[in-house]
């Protein structure tokens, strides 16, 4: 069925075109990046990214019974005066300051109050949200000052609502500005179901760990929604989440291995100003089902200037051999992700859908990803064993400065400036289809430089390369269908590649060697630009210059 739908679209191409068939009779070259393949248990590493279990945040996490009442001590709200029933809790006209551990339940209501948590360094508490409305016009409605540990628990079916409308001004710390924030780790969970608004500042943080085992989230909120300094991780759970910044965002810059966000499983939907889901450090996706809107969506996305269309491409010999070559426009937009790569607790421009500072690996999960950035980000290595991913985005579907890897998955990038973007691009499994308005697959990295500036003899390194092994892969690119500054090396696989049939593209376009040494591949493409593979290859291919237009049905 897609090399019927391919030949179909033949009579709407140019009238000449490339076509390189190759088919490979063994299956010797299979074989998968062993350091991505290795079935995960418990912390490994991958990429020089430590894999980690859920239990290896929820071990120490013991859930608290609320069927014993005798050690329960009940809070319970209102505007009229709030009544407690111990002396480990102090009310002072609104604010309700709870001194010891141990187990709360809170029922009520308070239009204008807050919860203050401030015991021993070592004392664990854990409240039980009991059909609960507590909003604040003057800080966090729950804030926990110190404590060993806070459990935050929603009651079966029961909803409850937290509330800041706090208005935070220039000399405020906006990182601690939220409806719910703790110094200390905070673990949330429960049978109900809890609603979050932050009307100027952000969600739920811990400037420690945050931990969410279960339960249903509403969170809305002007800054971040869900944040955590050292790390966020969901074991599970279902959240709807609307923010004015980034909707999951763990950052910690002073601690060189903290900042990562681990998604065990959940339903997550996310409509972000900012990133989807934000980690400084690594970020780690086992399951979950993700429906995430950035940036308003691939409609807002930036405008790009095609790079073969900054110069003449018969200067392209020229602009490899480093003699200088004049660009035709004044200074032309670039792509500014070095400037939003770095994350802080100021506005962010950064529109992704799922990033990462140093490796992304996501092991299984749905995605439904619409984006005015990158989908899929990483500054460093990414790594895809599985998933169902459908993409739209305003600019690259899935990009890594440094490594891509992807061994299984379902992966449909419906509409992209450039489907799949990094150094290195290594394919061994998974069914993957790219639709782009640029390359389809672009081993070169991309650059924020502008275009004037570059040093064109170093735009082809040593190590960038397109290497597929495996897998069914479909692209229909605007620009070049596979481009490398480097090598393009197929040893296995089936691989359709429909280009842009004008002058300045090609189905193949390399740097370095091309070879093909197993697989098949079906290229469709300008014939101006026409490369074949090279003598590194060991099997037979062909490439058919066209000087008319064909009839799919003479094919």
């Amino acid at each position: 069925m897609l090399k019927k739908e391919v030949f179909n679209r033949i009579s709407t191409m140019v009238l000449c075109f490339l076509l390189i068939f190759l088919y490979g009779c063994s299956e010797t070259a299979k074989e998968k990046d062993t350091a991505a393949t290795d079935d995960k248990e418990g912390s490994q590493t991958i990429n020089s990214m430590e894999i980690k279990d859920a239990a290896d945040f929820f071990i120490n996490t013991e859930p608290v019974s609320w069927t014993d009442t005798g050690d329960i001590h009940d809070i319970i709200l209102s505007d009229s005066g709030s009544i407690v029933d111990t002396e480990y809790i102090t009310v002072e006209g609104a604010v309700i300051t709870i001194h010891r551990g141990g187990k709360y339940r809170i029922t009520g209501a308070l239009s204008n109050g807050s919860i203050c948590i401030n015991c021993g360094k070592t004392e664990q508490v854990s409240l039980l949200l009991d059909a609960v409305s507590l909003a604040s016009q003057d800080g966090n409605a729950i804030a926990i000052v110190q404590c060993g540990e806070l459990q935050i628990y929603t009651a079966a079916d029961t909803n409850n609502t937290i509330m800041s409308t706090h208005d935070v001004q220039e000399e405020d710390s906006t990182a601690n500005a939220a409806a719910i924030f703790s110094k200390e780790d905070l673990v949330l969970l429960g049978e109900g179901s809890l609603e979050v608004i932050s009307a100027h500042g952000n969600g739920i943080v811990s400037k420690d760990h945050l931990k969410i085992a279960s339960g249903t989230y509403t969170v809305t909120a002007d800054g971040h929604g869900i944040c955590g300094k050292d790390s966020v991780c969901i074991k599970d759970g279902t959240f709807t989440i609307t923010s004015g910044k980034d909707g999951i965002h763990a950052e910690n810059n002073d601690i060189a291995a903290s900042g990562s966000v681990y998604l065990f499983g959940g339903v997550y939907t996310i409509n972000a100003s900012g990133d989807g889901i934000s980690a400084s450090h690594t970020l780690q996706i086992d399951n979950g089902l993700y429906h995430i809107t950035s940036g308003g969506g691939m409609e807002n996305g930036a405008a790009h200037i095609e790079t073969d269309k900054l110069f003449d491409r018969g200067d392209f010999g020229n602009r490899m051999k480093g003699n200088p070559v004049e660009s035709p426009i004044e200074n032309p937009k670039t792509d500014s992700d070095a400037a939003n790569t770095e994350l802080t607790d100021s506005d962010s421009v950064s529109c992704k859908g799922i990033k990462a500072e140093l490796a992304l690996e996501i092991s299984g999960g749905s995605f439904d990803l619409n984006t005015a950035d990158d989908a899929l980000h990483v500054n460093g290595n990414m790594s895809i064993l599985g998933g169902v991913f459908h993409i739209r985005t305003g600019d690259d579907g899935i990009h890594a400065d440094d490594k891509i890897i992807i061994t299984d998955g379902e992966i449909n990038i419906m509409e992209s400036y450039e489907g799949i973007e990094a150094y290195e691009i290594i394919i061994s499994g998974g069914t993957i289809t790219v639709t782009s308005d640029d390359d389809g697959l672009n081993a070169s990295g991309g650059s924020a430089e502008p275009y004037e500036n570059r040093d064109m003899q170093t735009v082809s390194r040593e190590n960038a390369c397109i290497q597929i092994s495996g897998g069914d892969i479909y692209v229909d690119a605007g620009g070049d269908g596979f481009d490398s500054n480097g090598d393009i090396q197929i040893s296995g696989g089936v691989s359709i590649i429909e280009a842009d049939a004008d002058s300045a593209n090609g189905a193949l376009d390399y740097d370095g060697e091309g070879s093909i040494t197993g697989g098949t591949v079906l290229a469709l493409g300008g014939s101006s630009m026409a490369m074949n593979f090279d003598n590194h290859s060991t099997q037979c291919c062909a490439l058919i210059n066209l000087e008319q237009q064909i009839n799919p049905s003479s094919v």
